[in-house]
């Protein structure tokens, strides 16, 4: 019976001090992967392309404080990424209040007419919240702020001593520049973006000199593909929080890393 007993009072105790190592191991090691392999896991080539878009649709639960807007709406979404964006917000009884359309690069931005006359017309440059527009299609799609790789931009990476990725980029005719940290988790074996901090730094110097700066954390990867079911954006704009409710996605390549 006392061996019993010791075995219970073992097992009940190894079985907290096993989850607890195990939660602790779940963030990759630093030096464990390169600076490029990260940046492949939080913006894989694959995402999508116009001849193969990555669909996805279903409904959310949005919670919006900004000057614009406020309060804790429903909203319909489709995503079709790279090329095509709807959302429709309604409130809860589900008459619509606001409308984004983003098509081949095109932002549109509507208020109701008394939702107009309350927050006053909606401007393309605003954010929806916290999150600025030009974001606005990739999240919705499942994914993170992602550097320009093109010709006209000088993109560096390198790993944190925490095992975090940094990104530099930089338009080479302008000098602007950018900086994206990206922190990460591990899901089905694989780095996950968890949080990501953009900041567009100031490109002129003097006290109007100021930088852009958006905060991201990600939550609950979907088991389809990867993508948070949770999502938000803080910037000095304004916050915005997603949560998915239903959610379809096609066009998948793969699950990991999104």
């Amino acid at each position: 019976m006392l061996l019993a007993r010791f075995f219970v009072i073992s097992v009940l105790t190894l079985v907290p001090l096993f989850l607890l190592s195990s939660g602790c191991s779940t963030a990759p090691k630093p030096g464990e992967y390169t600076a490029r392999e990260l940046l492949a896991a939080a913006c894989p080539t694959d995402f999508g392309s116009a001849s193969k878009p990555r669909t996805v649709q279903g409904t959310v639960w949005t919670k919006i404080e900004s000057k614009e807007i406020s309060g804790q709406f429903p909203a319909s979404v489709r995503a079709e990424y790279p090329t095509r964006l709807g959302v429709e917000v309604t409130n809860l009884i589900g008459s619509p209040q606001a409308w984004l359309k983003i098509e081949n690069g095109k932002t549109e931005l509507k208020f109701t007419a008394e939702n107009d006359k309350e927050f006053g017309a909606p401007r393309i440059e605003q954010t929806l919240g916290g999150m600025p527009i030009e974001f606005a299609l990739r999240l919705f799609a499942g994914g993170v702020p992602c550097p320009e790789q093109t010709k006209d931009r000088d993109v560096r990476v390198k790993t944190s001593s925490e095992g975090d990725l940094e990104v530099e980029e930089r338009v080479i005719r302008t000098n602007e520049v950018t900086t994206i940290h990206y922190s990460f988790t591990r899901y089905a074996g694989s780095p996950w973006v968890k949080e990501v901090r953009w900041e567009k730094l100031a490109s002129n110097v003097g006290r109007s000199a100021k930088s852009k700066l958006i905060r991201m954390t990600r939550e609950e990867p979907d088991s389809a593909d990867g993508a948070p079911l949770k999502w938000s954006v803080v910037s000095e704009a304004g916050e915005i929080r997603v949560r998915w409710k239903n959610r379809g996605v096609s066009g998948l390549a793969t699950k990991a890393g999104r």
